[in-house]
């Protein structure tokens, strides 16, 4: 099945994996992987994931100290 990476657009050929069906644990029946074409992407989404995550801690913790 072809899928488009979720970085560049180009595709992918991907077979979802999943964990279970959303009701078993917080993984709300996602994918284990997203589809990324290569290594180049996959370093991207990375960095796009650190990001994030660092942003929602620094929110996070701008909330609580103003507490």
């Amino acid at each position: 099945m072809e899928w488009k990476c979720l970085i560049c657009g180009g595709e992918v050929p991907y077979e979802p994996e999943y964990c279970c069906d959303g009701k078993d644990c917080g993984c709300y029946g996602m994918p284990i992987h997203p589809p990324i074409c290569g290594d180049e992407c996959n370093e991207e989404w990375n960095r796009r994931s650190r990001e994030s995550i660092m942003k929602y801690l620094k929110e996070r913790n701008d909330n609580v100290s103003g507490i």
